[in-house]
């Protein structure tokens, strides 16, 4: 089994710190699961991470099945 890691926001936002965090993981290869509270939050954090960087891309999915190295959903 593979680790898990948990981070706790405490100086930086949510919209600052994941695009950060989720670079650095897909430059190690990682693959990661984003857990979101509900689907408004889900579609938010969907939205931010096309936005956040016009000259950045983070591949990732929602919940369609697909196997992505970024995985948002509202589930366990």
């Amino acid at each position: 089994m593979g680790d898990v890691l948990f981070y706790h926001l405490t100086q930086s936002s949510l919209e600052e710190a994941l695009p950060q965090m989720l670079e650095r993981a897909q430059d190690r290869g990682w693959r990661v699961v984003v857990r979101a509270a509900s689907a408004a939050d889900l579609t938010a954090l969907d939205t931010h991470l096309w936005t956040y960087d016009a000259a950045s891309f983070l591949p990732h999915g929602m919940e369609d099945g697909a196997a992505q190295p970024i995985y948002l959903t509202t589930g366990t």
